[in-house]
């Protein structure tokens, strides 16, 4: 049985408030706020594997800061976003059987999950298991637990 998911994270400030700022704007989402983390997890457990829009992205990276959109499913399907202050940090994304569609300077958790370092917009690169990459990325920035 395959699993398929979509976090959305905003690094936070005054927590209540920025739970009921997203609460008010998004109310048919979950909004999970965990004790002690730097961010606060939007979780919309319908992953569409597309990019935020520059105008989403921006304004959402605007008003919370860093805004981290990951998307992964069992099914080889993996979508990494990361925004900050208006402006679009790194893309990735990757579907089985397609190229790389990367965007952005590379991260340093990048460099122990692809064996090239990073991969590149268009590279064939063979992906990794994308549980075990959602994994590194929620340790490298510090984001609560969610997903499957």
């Amino acid at each position: 049985m395959g699993y398929a998911f979509q976090a959305l994270f905003f690094r936070i400030g005054d927590r209540e408030r920025i739970r009921q700022k997203i609460k008010k704007e998004y109310d048919e989402i979950e909004v999970t706020v965990h004790p002690g983390a730097d961010y606060v997890c939007v979780d919309q457990r319908k992953p569409t594997y597309r990019r935020l829009p520059e105008a989403g992205g921006r304004k959402l990276s605007e008003s919370f800061g860093d805004v981290i959109l990951v998307e992964v499913s069992t099914h080889g399907n993996f979508h990494y976003e990361h925004w900050a202050e208006g402006a679009l940090v790194r893309a990735l994304i990757w579907a089985e059987g397609a190229a790389w569609e990367a965007e952005g300077n590379p991260e340093a958790w990048e460099q122990g999950v692809f064996p090239s370092g990073s991969p590149a917009s268009g590279s064939e690169e063979p992906f990794i298991d994308p549980e075990a990459v959602y994994q590194v990325i929620r340790e490298f920035h510090k984001l609560p637990p969610t997903g499957p």
